[in-house]
């Protein structure tokens, strides 16, 4: 799957979700996501523009993988993203695992995110409203295409 996102750093007082409710958006409501970042034994991803990371929304675990920027002015680059066992406990072995495996920890990304979903052509179509731990606030545009 492609990801194709464009990032705005927000001020907190735009007038966003009166028109976002204009285009037809679905509120997906507030979600905490924790996302925790690792570099491969073999290549620096920050050099490279790939990431790699273990996301927790609740109690559901996600490994995601995205490939290298293949445009740098929206980001579009290949996005792999597995569903692995709920929970703490899995959580845990697996990072455990990557960590056993070489794979060392960078970082750990605290936000509440608010998401709208939409179709625009063939694309299906996210608006993220992001509060950032220790970052601020950020609006994310996200089309995925299959």
């Amino acid at each position: 799957m492609l990801e194709i996102e464009q990032k705005f750093r927000l001020t907190g007082n735009e007038p966003i979700e009166a028109g976002i409710a204009e285009m037809g958006a679905i509120t997906l409501g507030e979600i905490m996501e924790e996302d925790h970042y690792f570099n491969a034994p073999d290549r620096d991803f920050a050099k490279t523009g790939e990431a790699f990371r273990i996301r927790r929304i609740g109690d559901k675990n996600f490994l995601t993988y995205k490939g290298p920027k293949l445009q740098q002015e929206v980001k579009v680059r290949r996005e792999l993203e597995i569903d692995i066992l709920p929970g703490q406990h899995a959580f845990e072995s697996f990072r455990e695992m990557l960590l056993a495996l070489g794979y060392k920890f960078v970082a750990v990304v605290r936000k509440t995110r608010t998401e709208w979903k939409f179709k625009l052509h063939a694309f299906d179509m996210a608006l993220c409203m992001d509060k950032v731990e220790k970052l601020g606030q950020f609006m994310e545009e996200i089309g995925r295409a299959h």
